[in-house]
């Protein structure tokens, strides 16, 4: 707005906008500035609609590249030792193991954390569910004593500027689906629901105070949990990485997108599944080449 308000349609070149879109690219990034160039091609677009202007001058601006960065998921050995490195940080210490563990009384803190952070982790591998829909779950939405135990996941926590921290209903039919859940999830959510505060929302999990727990203090909780180990590159987007990919190496690709809440297994392939390292094996079918 403060860069292009201003401007008459008619002062709107492409030289112009080419140079605000590659500075938006230069100062904040790439993504943004593909973003900014759609929003001034569909305005633009629709001034030529009307003869406002003789043509679209937003349709020639430069396009950024996007570098996209390498999958990476966890193995399932990786997995097993990730949650294990959890347990051992997210494990209840008497003030004396906390002092030798941190070796400074000024920074031992002064309670231990709660280890709902761990029960949230073994919820984002059961589900591979985003965090924020993870910390939406209500007790409403699950089924646990029945004959396939599920969840339904069909909102999400938000902070709406003004409201402060709400549970946010999807909209995209895709983002509603009911999960199927592991045994281990099970008695994650059984135990959950009967240590878990009372709460006007009905969440599962909580704030150490009762209140809805903000994704943002999850990533932080995180960060804490694993600085300095082998799995400070893990975040929970990672964790959606490994259940997509090990999905699809069993079951393909569009079971693994209908999981994430995908509608299609395009998005899926592109950012969530590594490729496979395995050798491409069809060794069966070459050897008729020198078959007699």
């Amino acid at each position: 707005m403060p860069a292009l308000s201003e401007l008459r349609l008619r002062e709107a070149t492409t030289g112009r906008l080419d140079r605000f879109v590659r500075a938006v690219g230069k100062n904040i990034g790439a993504p943004t500035a593909n973003i900014v160039k759609g929003i001034l091609k569909g305005i633009m677009g629709m001034a030529a609609r009307y003869d406002t202007v003789p043509s679209n001058p937003a349709r020639d601006v430069h396009v950024h590249k996007v570098e996209t960065a390498a999958i990476r998921a966890l193995t399932l050995a990786e997995s097993k030792a990730m949650r294990q490195h959890a347990e051992d940080e997210l494990a209840t210490r008497t003030t004396d193991q906390r002092l030798a563990k941190t070796g400074d009384a000024r920074r031992m803190g002064g309670r231990n954390r709660s280890g709902v952070l761990l029960d949230i982790i073994d919820a984002l591998i059961a589900t591979g569910v985003r965090p924020g829909g993870v910390l939406a779950i209500r007790s409403t939405r699950l089924e646990l004593e029945v004959e396939v135990p599920s969840v339904r996941i069909d909102s999400t926590i938000m902070r709406i500027k003004g409201q402060g921290l709400v549970i946010q209903e999807n909209t995209k039919a895709n983002d509603i689906r009911r999960l199927a859940l592991p045994q281990f999830a099970v008695d994650l959510f059984t135990r959950a629901l009967q240590e878990r505060q009372p709460n006007e929302w009905d969440v599962v999990f909580t704030s150490a105070t009762g209140t809805l727990m903000d994704p943002r203090n999850l990533g932080h909780a995180w960060t804490k949990t694993f600085a300095g180990s082998d799995f400070a590159w893990v975040t929970p987007k990672t964790l959606r990485k490994t259940v997509a990919t090990l999905i699809d190496a069993e079951h393909g690709s569009e079971k693994a997108a209908r999981q994430l809440g995908h509608a299609s297994d395009e998005m899926t392939r592109k950012h969530y599944i590594e490729p496979s390292k395995a050798a491409i094996d069809q060794r069966q079918t070459l050897s008729q080449f020198r078959d007699e």
